[in-house]
């Protein structure tokens, strides 16, 4: 009897507990599920962050090391600016140089020589001085280059491009008044003198040389200069003598 009632009540407790258990059963099924979802949810999304890092990272990486420097427009534009400048300006210089400083007709004189440089002129210079020395010294002791007493004068020196040789012009003594004198006899007169220079002006050219001795000077060649005066300006008379160089 006693264990009868015990087995109905067992029974009875069974189906009682049953349902309750498959709910809490269910329940916790459902949410293990739901968690495990969660859980892969999560790891699905962390893993897909981690390789988008990983590929952007990689993709940046290698997108560096691609890439050229970074270029400044504007400044590339006022580089290539300036560099067109400079350019220009060089060329105008280029071409400014290259422009004679002188006209043509300035650069020759009215027999067709070029003008003397300034080498030219300074050569001119020295051995013009060295000349009227030269005439003072030997004049002193012999009367070879004298026309009544005096001296031949020299109007100028003129010197060849290539500074080999020198045109000493000369005249009659100045200081004389030769006006009353016939042509004939004036000329008669210079061209004795010119032989006389012709072929013993070496004696003035050694002594031209000896104070000139620092280097050689230029070979002198006397050359007749019309007659000048007193009351004439020295030099004047000086371009009818004057030839080409050959």
């Amino acid at each position: 009897m006693m264990l009868s009632v015990c087995c109905n009540q067992f029974r009875l407790a069974q189906r009682t507990l049953l349902p309750q258990r498959c709910n809490i059963t269910l329940a916790a099924v459902s949410m293990m599920s739901s968690q495990q979802v969660i859980c892969q949810s999560f790891s699905s999304y962390q893993s897909q962050s981690d390789d988008q890092v990983v590929f952007n990272d990689g993709e940046n990486f290698t997108d560096e090391q691609q890439q050229s420097p970074h270029i400044n427009v504007r400044l590339e534009a006022i580089k290539s600016a300036g560099m067109t400048q400079l350019h220009n300006q060089t060329q105008d210089i280029i071409s400014r140089t290259k422009q004679p400083l002188f006209e043509d007709a300035d650069l020759v004189d009215i027999y067709g020589n070029k003008k003397q440089s300034i080498a030219q002129i300074q050569e001119a210079a020295r051995i013009e001085s060295a000349v009227h020395d030269a005439l003072a010294t030997y004049a002193s002791r012999y009367n070879t280059f004298n026309v009544k007493g005096q001296v031949i004068d020299v109007l100028g020196v003129e010197i060849s491009p290539d500074l080999k040789q020198a045109r000493v012009y000369w005249c009659l003594p100045r200081v004389l008044d030769l006006k009353g004198l016939p042509s004939s006899k004036l000329e008669e007169v210079v061209r004795r003198m010119q032989k006389i220079l012709d072929e013993r002006g070496g004696k003035i050219q050694g002594i031209v040389h000896s104070r000139l001795r620092a280097y050689y000077p230029p070979k002198l060649k006397w050359v007749a200069a019309e007659h000048v005066s007193k009351d004439l300006k020295r030099g004047v008379s000086l371009e009818k003598g004057k030839k080409k160089w050959i």
